[in-house]
């Protein structure tokens, strides 16, 4: 089968991997300095609260991610810094296998995440998965490639947060060539309402069912599972199903 019309786009943190914290926890405790942790904690505080409440605008979105990648750079964290700090984060279990599969029937996945590009390559290369994913789209770190490789900046045309997922969502079906109504999305909270094309092109993953009940205002189908094996068998039955 060749599924030549369908993309997918996957959230990461909590969706590829458990809810255990996303990646910028694991990096913020293992490279940050103290004052820099305070830092983090602070903007948490700040901004936490109106994210999960909706009143977060998209450019409070941004700042917010901005200012967390400030610290990185302030810091001077490095390569090697987060190879440490991500060594034993682990992916949902079924997750290689679903990739796997996509790209044997010639589906295009991308992830779109919240996150830190870096991050997201160095935990699917430790699962030897990063080849079977075609793009990530998330802030990319700049670093000083003469020294020990630390971070000097970033881009400021490559941030994902939650009010621009549909964006890079639709970039992705058009590099593809392939029609933006049929991709589909999987994600695992609010910040994901935006991924992919519409609600009933988007699944979630939760693990409760009083989270699964918050998510289908977002999604137009939800599993509860610790694992990613459902989510994968569903969502190969609907790229059969659209083909």
């Amino acid at each position: 089968m060749a599924a030549k019309d369908i993309t997918v786009v996957l959230d990461f943190d909590g969706t590829l991997t458990p809810k255990t914290g996303s990646l910028f926890e694991y990096v913020d405790r293992h490279a940050l300095s103290e004052a820099s942790l305070v830092a983090s904690r602070q903007m948490r505080e700040k901004y936490l609260g109106r994210m999960k409440d909706r009143r977060l605008s998209l450019e409070e979105e941004l700042a917010w991610l901005e200012d967390s990648l400030k610290l990185y750079v302030e810091d001077s964290v490095t390569d090697c810094q987060v190879q440490e700090a991500l060594a034993g984060v682990r992916l949902r279990d079924g997750v290689v296998k679903c990739l796997q599969t996509l790209k044997n029937i010639g589906v295009p996945v991308a992830i779109v995440s919240y996150g830190v590009l870096q991050f997201i390559e160095t935990v699917l290369d430790n699962h030897g998965a990063l080849d079977l994913v075609d793009v990530i789209y998330a802030a990319h770190m700049l670093y000083d490639s003469s020294g020990n490789g630390h971070y000097i900046g970033y881009r400021s045309d490559s941030l994902v947060v939650p009010g621009n997922k549909d964006r890079w969502s639709r970039r992705f079906a058009e590099i593809c060539g392939r029609p933006f109504e049929k991709q589909l999305a999987v994600g695992d909270s609010g910040a994901d309402k935006r991924l992919g094309p519409c609600q009933g092109n988007r699944f979630g993953l939760a693990d409760s069912i009083d989270e699964a009940e918050r998510l289908t205002e977002f999604m137009s189908h939800v599993i509860t599972s610790q694992r990613f094996d459902e989510m994968a068998l569903f969502l190969l039955r609907n790229i059969m199903l659209r083909t």
